[in-house]
Order: C-alpha cells, then sequence, then structure tokens
C-alpha cells in the first residue's frame, strides 16, 4: 500500500484489551485487577470471578467508556465463597464511587 503501514484489527483489539485491563487494575478495588479482558471488533469481554454482584457491577462501568469499546460483555461469574484477601482489596471506603477510564 504505498509504503503505509496500516495497524491490524486485532492488534486494535488488543490494545483495547489492554486499556481496560488496566483500567480495572488502577481501580480502588484492587479485586477487580483479577477480571481478564478480551476484546474482538468493539466487544470487550469480561471474565473472571468476584465475591459480590457489586464488584461485577463496578468492573462493567469501569471499562464501558475505554476508547473503542461498543459493548461490554459481562461474563464475570460470583463466588461468595472467593476470598478477597488481594493486596489492595480493603483500600476503598463503602460507598466511594469509582470514576471509569
Amino acid at each position: 500500500m504505498y509504503g503505509l503501514t496500516v495497524p491490524s484489527p486485532r492488534v486494535a483489539f488488543q490494545e483495547i484489551a489492554e486499556a481496560a485491563k488496566g483500567c480495572l487494575r488502577s481501580s480502588p478495588y484492587g479485586v477487580l485487577g483479577w477480571v481478564s479482558c478480551e476484546c474482538y471488533d468493539g466487544v470487550l469481554f469480561l471474565r473472571g470471578s468476584l465475591s459480590s454482584f457489586y464488584h461485577k457491577q463496578l468492573a462493567q462501568e469501569a471499562v464501558a467508556r475505554v476508547n473503542g469499546v461498543t459493548q461490554v460483555v459481562n461474563e464475570i461469574e460470583v463466588d461468595r465463597d472467593r476470598s478477597e484477601e488481594a493486596p489492595g482489596s480493603h483500600n476503598h471506603a463503602p460507598g466511594r464511587r469509582i470514576e471509569p477510564c
């Protein structure tokens, strides 16, 4: 194409997934960093296991405005027996709203 480099859609989708993952990692709710992100055609899939529907919803809201995301498919499972004693999991105040990335 006359010396022009066109980024492949796959690379762009990987970058969207990485941006979403970074958004979750930077959340004041450390447990959101456990969620995996995959992007296909602008559709972002969230997968993993968290201990509450509240955290599941927070993850979805946190990534919804990531540039390039057209839809979020939240496949996070809620496992109330899951231990969330991870670094950063208690660094928030109840009711604190997180800002989307």
